[in-house]
């Protein structure tokens, strides 16, 4: 695995606007991380993405990488319809990590996605999105004495849905992430930029017959505190077990932690990210 960087790996944020362009903070982001054997992911996802893999220390054997990604998302808006949006939710994406094996380029691929909100009706029936109803809880309590002085007391996150029912209990280390706690990758920004930094996203839209469709989005890069599961409590994600993708005494690769980010996110979505991308446009 080849070192990144933000400054030479990252593409510029799209300069051109178009209707459905949404912009939303994600609040009490939290990116739990977990290691699965890559065949078993193969099973999963579409063939012409391969998963992103590493060699953990002291092991011969290589292994993806999949999230649950927990966030509140707050004031979700499309900047040139002044008069629709402004909706604000909790939200569970899952998914893995993979590169495009048609293009070379890094991207994420969407196992699925649990929401709490009326609004869910558009981007599962419209826009066919593999999202999912759910009702998702919060109770979280973040300490922002100063600018290097910022941690999450409490974390506490449930999820119940068919889709599939979380319950996570997060203790944060109170410190930045560290090239350490990435074990696998060369360093800290690199595992960063994979893991938090995909610019598109690939799925199975919803419906009679699945077709492969890409979201894009834009964000500025994270840094976020590490955490750990409590072990005073019990946290599990069911969907990942249905998969067969973890076990639930399967302790996490790590845990992320940022209170707060922007994302722009490019709608309506598109074919892939080789035909009509925000990006990659001839």
């Amino acid at each position: 695995m080849k070192n990144l960087s933000y400054l030479k790996d990252i593409l510029p944020k799209p300069k051109t606007r178009k209707t459905l362009d949404a912009i939303t903070i994600l609040s009490n982001y939290c990116q739990v991380n977990f290691t699965t054997p890559p065949e078993k992911l193969k099973e999963i996802i579409h063939p012409r993405f391969e998963p992103i893999t590493i060699l953990l220390p002291g092991s011969n054997i290589q292994q993806a990488i999949i999230s649950a990604v927990i966030f509140q998302e707050k004031d979700f808006h499309f900047p040139l319809i002044p008069y629709f949006g402004n909706y604000t939710f909790n939200q569970v994406n899952y998914r893995s990590y993979c590169i495009d094996k048609e293009t070379g380029l890094r991207t994420i691929w969407f196992l699925g996605t649990i929401i709490d909100h009326w609004s869910i009706f558009v981007p599962r029936n419209v826009l066919r999105f593999p999202w999912h109803r759910a009702k998702i809880s919060f109770e979280t309590d973040f300490q922002g004495h100063d600018e290097h002085n910022k941690y999450y007391e409490k974390y506490h996150m449930t999820a119940k849905g068919q889709y599939g029912t979380a319950n996570i209990h997060v203790k944060d280390l109170k410190r930045k992430a560290e090239d350490g706690d990435f074990p696998g990758f060369p360093n800290k920004e690199t595992a960063l930029i994979y893991l938090t930094h995909s610019l598109s996203a690939h799925f199975f839209s919803r419906g009679k017959k699945e077709k492969l469709k890409c979201l894009e989005i834009w964000h500025e890069p994270m840094d976020p505190n590490v955490g750990v599961f409590d072990d005073k409590a019990v946290s599990y994600f069911d969907l990942f077990e249905k998969l067969g993708l973890i076990t639930r005494e399967q302790k996490p690769y790590n845990i992320l932690l940022q209170p707060q980010i922007q994302y722009d996110v490019y709608l309506p979505p598109i074919e892939s990210i080789t035909k009509n991308s925000r990006y990659h446009s001839p």
